[in-house]
């Protein structure tokens, strides 16, 4: 579609090769890799230094339920630091530009986005690690976040459209780092392909909602049935729509990175 796509990732090796097939195929693209590990505050501060120009942008880095609890280096449980804390902070440092292009944010959830207790004391290492719960709140923030974020650019005519979605059961190697029985029995549900989707038709839903002049800015996206088809509107849980837990997240974030929005 002609845009000039930056691939980021923590993975230098990947990020390199992933650059590297898509230019055997399409060798006219505009690709380029750029390290970012948003477990790491400077490297994040690094990489939105070198933006220049940003129209779209997918929050799309995840990890799932490490079998330890891990933590960020701006003292975050590293699930929520990757998968929502590391994005806001990016969303935050590149927003003069998102103003300017009136930008598209695409944030990634999951349809296991709704941890039983919403306590941020979980995502500050406070409590003790349980690793479901934790993913599960890490990816009703960026659901939260998203939403937020949509009601606050109308609120102050930003012109940034905020599209949340989520991809379904996708056959990923996500699967593949923990030994949770939830991990065990989503990767054993990825086996069978009536109950999941290859990561190529899984990308349609991101891509809808990064491109597409349907996508509206707020509504949350999903497959059919949590699992299969194609982009739709899908239900949010009712926490995610709590506009007092939506601002306690929106202040603690500010606190933890320095980042106002």
């Amino acid at each position: 579609m002609g845009a000039s796509v930056i691939i980021a990732s923590h993975n230098h090796k990947n990020g390199v090769e992933a650059v590297r097939k898509i230019k055997t195929v399409f060798p006219e693209a505009r690709v380029t890799f750029s390290t970012l590990d948003l477990a790491d505050k400077n490297s994040i501060s690094n990489f939105a230094k070198t933006v220049k120009k940003v129209d779209i942008l997918v929050c799309n880095a995840g990890i799932m339920m490490p079998a330890e609890r891990q933590m960020t280096n701006y003292g975050v449980e590293s699930q929520f630091g990757v998968n929502y804390l590391g994005h806001f902070m990016l969303v935050g440092l590149l927003l003069p530009m998102l103003k300017k292009s009136k930008g598209r944010v695409v944030t990634v959830s999951s349809m296991a986005n709704n941890p039983a207790k919403f306590d941020l004391r979980d995502a500050t290492g406070e409590n003790k690690y349980h690793p479901f719960r934790l993913y599960a709140l890490s990816k009703l923030s960026t659901l939260m976040f998203a939403l937020e974020l949509d009601k606050r650019s109308k609120q102050n005519s930003w012109g940034i459209s905020a599209v949340p979605i989520h991809p379904g059961v996708v056959r990923t190697k996500l699967f593949s780092h923990s030994p949770h029985p939830f991990v065990v029995f989503s990767f054993i549900g990825t086996m069978v392909p009536i109950l999941s989707m290859s990561a190529r038709w899984a990308a349609k839903i991101l891509l809808f909602a990064a491109t597409s002049e349907k996508a509206k800015s707020g509504v949350f996206y999903g497959p059919l049935l949590t699992m299969i088809g194609g982009p739709r509107p899908a239900k949010p849980p009712k926490q995610a729509l709590d506009p007092q837990k939506r601002n306690e997240l929106w202040q603690l974030s500010e606190q933890i990175t320095k980042v106002s929005i």
